[in-house]
């Protein structure tokens, strides 16, 4: 009886084995190229990059953006009209749409605490007027409470009130 088992095993392990004798059972380098394209697609690419066509260094096709800054400058409350929101110098008068990463709706915006709802690279953020928010810290500050940058200025002497005149 466990003799009878053992060759039914053997016969169906080894039919997969004779029917594709030219390739492996297991799956080689070869047929995992193919993952996820066709063979054809996948020919084409190697060629493309063999020839220098294609530049398979991902680190080339990285670009670095500075980090988002959004200042809050105002609120203008038009009576019967919508109210407009000015961030970053643009407003919302015309349109939603800021700049190209900053969008407000006119019809977010408070008009009992000033308060404006805000989509900043798909971070939505409330800011009030006097507020900055910096996709760098991640942090909401009052404009006052913002250090500026200290410049050096170490070897540089202030021109004198003779040489200005001169």
């Amino acid at each position: 009886m466990l003799r009878t088992i053992l060759i039914t095993l053997l016969c169906i392990f080894s039919i997969p084995v004779t029917l594709a004798a030219d390739q492996p059972v297991f799956d080689s380098a070869a047929r995992l190229k193919t993952f996820f394209t066709t063979p054809s697609e996948r020919h084409k690419l190697d060629q493309r990059r063999n020839s220098g066509q294609y530049n398979s260094n991902l680190s080339n096709n990285l670009s670095l953006r500075a980090p988002l800054k959004v200042e809050m400058q105002g609120v203008l409350i038009r009576g019967r009209r919508s109210a407009v929101a000015f961030v970053n110098d643009g407003n919302t008068l015309q349109s939603q749409k800021i700049n190209d990463d900053i969008f407000a709706n006119r019809k977010s915006i408070n008009t009992s605490d000033f308060s404006v709802r805000l989509s900043a690279r798909h971070k939505h953020l409330k800011l009030k007027p006097g507020q900055e928010w910096n996709e760098h810290s991640r942090k909401v500050q009052e404009r006052y409470q913002i250090k500026a940058p200290e410049h050096k200025t170490e070897g540089l002497q202030a021109p004198s009130l003779r040489s200005i005149l001169e």
